[in-house]
């Protein structure tokens, strides 16, 4: 019982990490875009 509780553990602090790495590139490339992505989106309002 400990060894699959220690693997269900270590699956969910993996999954959180690799979440969290995943949001932290995102949000970056979208700082990074920002300008971009406000052009594209202005030139579909009009």
């Amino acid at each position: 019982m400990k060894k699959a509780r220690n693997s269900i553990l270590l699956t969910v602090v993996g999954l959180v990490t690799g979440l969290s790495i995943w949001l932290a590139v995102f949000s970056w490339v979208l700082y990074k875009n920002k300008d971009d992505l406000q052009k594209i989106s202005n030139q579909k309002h009009f």
